[in-house]
């Protein structure tokens, strides 16, 4: 549990709020590529960390953010918010490098605060219940391991932590162990576990706070053998179309007030949540639990070691930001690149450490597409 001035140093982003300006000293996703296509269009008016934003794409194809510098990639528009000569190299993720047509994304307005929507992404438990059936691996996971109950291991990296979640699987469960390890990259970057099965596509989350009580969520869902992913057709599978499921501010339209469209007879027959879309169900539960959990209330157990964990990394960051020192991650080179996720099937013996790329030996980052 957190203190309630804890509590209130991690989830306050607007204005003058430390955690807000610390967060400025990273480069974070505004709006999708897709919202400026005309060169010299209309603008897009966005909110990022409690400040209006006025996004543009000039006649030569050049996107504007105000005054702040603006990159381009993976059909993301990024803003770096913060003093210009601090400003740090662009994180050239292995996702944004794909080709177009690899990738599909999506983006969702969610009314609660940034922690709650991390907190969710990287709890690997709840998976086997909420998304019980709706995952697009389910089938294959539950195939390999039908252990509901996975021991939590974490460990700090130069870039924020990863953890992994071991469970005992269904063929040879004294000699084997079946990880999952979950990267989260400062300071608000998930990259699940990437499928078995290698037609089966990799997913990213990232949560921009909007401001203190908004989030915006963008899912990237990326191709592992180069076959092509619809970007139309993930939106209709997670809930996430404009004009449908989302207001014409990318904003849910579903919440308390219609109970999140909540299918109560698709529940009867077998479907967990009865909510289309597994970011939508994600996002019933942390809406639920108000804008801004009160976290001085809790009972943390052992499933709870990777929110623990990412927690004590965002407060140690922002408290060597107030002591005038770098955050976590920018203190030192990154090669985003090699930054990735896994699953495994491991002998028993063999650390987890061993799976996904790790934050110690890297190679040359790829080039930043523009």
């Amino acid at each position: 549990m957190l203190s309630s001035s804890e509590n209130e140093l991690i989830t306050r982003v607007a204005g003058d709020a430390p955690m807000g300006r610390m967060m400025r000293r990273y480069w974070l996703p505004t709006c999708l590529a897709e919202e400026l296509p005309v060169p010299g269009g209309a603008a897009v008016t966005v909110r990022v960390l409690g400040e209006g934003l006025t996004v543009r794409r000039d006649a030569w194809g050049r996107v504007h953010a105000g005054a702040y510098p603006v990159r381009e990639a993976g059909d993301l528009v990024w803003t770096y918010l913060g003093p210009p000569e601090l400003e740090p190299p662009f994180p050239a993720f292995d996702f944004l490098c794909v080709p177009p047509e690899q990738r599909a994304i999506v983006k969702i307005g969610q009314r609660t605060n940034y922690l709650q929507a991390i907190e969710g992404a990287i709890d690997s438990a709840h998976s086997w219940f909420l998304h019980r059936g709706t995952a697009r691996d389910w089938a294959r996971r539950n195939e390999v391991s039908s252990d509901t109950a996975p021991q939590l291991e974490a460990e700090d990296t130069d870039y924020g932590f990863r953890y992994a979640a071991i469970r005992k699987p269904n063929a040879d469960p004294d000699g084997s162990r079946y990880v999952r390890v979950t990267n989260y990259v400062l300071p608000t970057t998930a990259l699940i576990p990437r499928p078995l099965d290698l037609d089966q596509h990799t997913h990213v989350q990232i949560f921009v706070p909007v401001d203190d009580v908004n989030t915006m969520f963008y899912g990237l869902y990326v191709s592992q053998d180069g076959r092509a992913i619809s970007t139309a057709g993930m939106r209709e599978r997670m809930g996430g179309r404009p004009g449908i499921e989302l207001d014409e501010r990318w904003f849910k339209r579903r919440g308390i007030a219609n109970w999140f469209d909540q299918d109560r007879a698709a529940m009867k027959a077998g479907d967990w949540s009865g909510i289309v879309g597994i970011p939508q169900q994600d996002m019933a539960c942390q809406e639920s639990m108000g804008p801004i959990v009160d976290r001085t209330l809790e009972h943390l157990g052992s499933s709870d070691i990777a929110i623990i964990r990412m927690r004590r990394r965002m407060l140690e960051s922002v408290r060597r930001f107030i002591d005038g020192g770098a955050p976590i991650g920018l203190d030192t080179a990154l090669p985003y690149g090699r930054i990735r996720s896994e699953q495994k099937i491991i002998p028993v013996e063999q650390p987890w450490q061993s799976v996904g790329a790790y934050a110690g030996e890297y190679a040359p980052v790829a080039a930043v597409p523009t």
